[in-house]
Parts: structure tokens; sequence; C-alpha cells
């Protein structure tokens, strides 16, 4: 008993084939049981890009040094001007 699987191409030629043994899904005891155990649908809240990839976390990665800096100009100018207020009042 084994697994043949061929890799996806974008481009509609034959993907690479490859052959696993059952003993490479140790949960499942025939073929049958493979996807019941080893595959999950997945959700992305807004989708993916062509090479399979989440936007979301992608985006999250992307901003996070323009947070950081927001974030800290925000804390800096709200402090400095409270102190402003508290003495010029």
């Amino acid at each position: 008993n084994a697994v043949e699987i061929i890799e996806y191409t974008p481009d509609g030629s034959d993907g690479l084939q490859k052959e696993f043994g059952l003993s490479f899904f140790p949960k499942a005891s025939a073929a049958e049981e493979i996807p019941k155990h080893y595959i999950s649908k997945k959700t992305f809240l807004l989708g993916t890009d062509k090479y399979g990839r989440d936007l979301l976390s992608r985006m999250l990665i992307g901003i996070r040094i323009s947070l950081a800096i927001g974030f800290y100009f925000i804390d800096y100018w709200s402090n400095n001007g409270c102190y402003c207020g508290i003495l010029w009042r």
C-alpha cells in the first residue's frame, strides 16, 4: 500500500510524481484513512496570493514597523502634551 501524489504546477504541465508508503502516515492503517487524519480545511480571512500564502499574516508582518513607529510617536507626543499642559496651565 502506497500513496502516489502529483505536485501541482500552475502552468498545467505534468507535476513531479512522488510515492509515499503508509509508514509515512502512522495514524492511518489504510490509504483511505489518510484524508480523514491528515488533510484539513484552512480558512483565510483575506484569501491567498497566487502561491497560496496567507495575505493577512503577510500584511501584519509588513506593517509591524510602521505600527511600532506610529504607536511610539502617539505615546511620545501625548506624554509631552500632558507635560506641557501641566507646566503652562
